[in-house]
């Protein structure tokens, strides 16, 4: 969206305003070019350029608020952070994390799936009968839990008025950098809903954040989660901001990115090899591709539901759509649920939701060094023993460098070139300082 840059000093005004002898007159004009200059200038220039990472996002949008996001939520109104009781052990290092990092976790406790009221579970759960209509829905207690724990947290927001929140998982993990990664995605993301074609419509019977550093209208954002879909509209699809030389990049190879298909595989190291969530489909040698230092924001899809935001405006829309309106709409785990609203499968009217995510994403899932099997509440695995802890797609994992930080030493990166390689692997536990 091309403009010619506002500019004062050269302009002529007409002669009749300069006829004009009374000082007040000359007053009003001048505070009116005041107030022209302040409004249209900022958005102006921001709608047209590409997110630089290696400028401060301070000085990109320097009355944007951006100064809330090191206020220890992350520029929402509160982080909410999901863990069972008992798990202690996912509590304490989550509190670790926060703190070492700066910001200001609010505790809620995750629902025990076989602790709940039949009554109040989705049939999907336990009735045969529909799990022959719908599919198998939500077969395990975790998952019928963890739908319900987010259905809370999305109703304490409705019954206190908080106006956004981030919400995550107790195996959630970020960049030690992440109150920096945020402002970039503030930054681009506020440019990228200010584009025509992705703008959302108003909805004058909820409020809108005014003083939102990620924007005034949106439901959700998808700083968090593990790959997913691309919007199904084409026209939609290719509209995107991007941030480019982030130097917090992780490997290509480690990245989790919306596709065009939700399965991922290994593709070859070449230069010309192809990596759906970056090319185009399709994709030959002479066509560009997304640069590997620069994140991508877009609508679409993501799955897991380790770390999103959601507006007040958000949290009424999807638990009329997918809580406890009716039993009958929650017939998948919850980021199922999900990616249907954010590919407008629950839309009519003009309610469409508009979900931005960066990818690859700034908060990933942690896998600790340890017994597998205590890795999920959810999904079942081994009892063999995990040696070295990984966070895919963290250079500067929080939670692998919790040892480092607290002992006051600097972080390392999970990443490691061998001697005369280009290519870039995960350290080996004896390759740490301490883990």
């Amino acid at each position: 969206m091309g403009h010619e840059d506002v500019s004062f000093g050269g302009t002529k005004f007409p002669t009749f305003l300069f006829a004009m002898c009374s000082r007040r007159y000359i007053l009003v004009f001048a505070t009116l070019v005041l107030i022209l200059f302040f409004a249209f200038s900022d958005s102006f220039q921001v709608r047209s350029r590409v997110i630089d990472a290696a400028t401060n996002a301070a000085a990109l949008r320097p009355f944007d608020n951006l100064d809330l996001i090191a206020n220890g939520t992350l520029g929402f109104g509160a982080i909410f952070a999901i863990a069972l009781p008992d798990r202690h052990d996912k509590i304490d290092i989550t509190s670790l994390a926060a703190a070492v990092t700066g910001l200001q976790l609010t505790w809620v406790d995750g629902v025990p799936g076989d602790t709940m009221n039949p009554k109040a579970t989705p049939p999907i759960h336990f009735d045969p009968d529909f799990q022959d209509k719908y599919g198998e829905g939500m077969p395990n207690d975790g998952q019928v839990g963890c739908w319900r724990s987010h259905m809370n947290i999305w109703r304490e927001m409705i019954r206190t008025g908080v106006e956004s929140a981030l919400i995550i998982e107790d195996d959630a993990d970020w960049d030690v950098r992440i109150v920096e990664q945020m402002q970039q995605f503030a930054v681009a993301a506020k440019e990228f809903l200010d584009k025509e074609e992705i703008s959302p419509p108003k909805n004058l019977a909820t409020a809108n954040m005014l003083d939102s550093p990620y924007g005034e209208d949106w439901e959700i954002l998808f700083p968090g989660h593990c790959g997913g879909m691309v919007h199904p509209d084409p026209k939609l699809r290719n509209i995107h901001t991007l941030i480019s030389n982030d130097t917090t990049m992780p490997p290509t190879w480690d990245m989790h990115d919306l596709t065009i298909w939700l399965d991922r595989e290994q593709f070859l190291d070449t230069p010309c090899y192809t990596h759906p969530g970056r090319d185009a489909p399709g994709r030959t040698c002479d066509q560009p591709r997304i640069p590997s230092d620069a994140r991508i924001v877009q609508l679409g899809s993501p799955m897991c539901t380790m770390g999103y935001a959601i507006s007040l405006k958000g949290a009424r829309h999807f638990l009329a759509n997918i809580g406890g309106v009716s039993l009958l709409d929650a017939n998948n785990p919850i980021d199922q649920k999900l990616m249907e609203m954010c590919r407008g499968e629950h839309d009519h009217d003009d309610s469409k939701v508009r979900c931005v995510s960066v990818s690859p994403p700034y908060i990933e899932s942690h896998r600790p060094r340890g017994v597998k099997s205590s890795e999920s509440d959810i999904m079942k695995f081994g009892s063999e023993v995990r040696e070295v802890g990984i966070s895919q797609g963290l250079v500067l994992s929080t939670k692998i460098n919790i040892k480092n930080m607290v002992a006051g030493r600097e972080p390392e990166s999970q990443y490691v070139q061998d001697p005369g390689s280009s290519k870039w692997r995960h350290k080996r536990l004896d390759e740490y300082t301490e883990q």
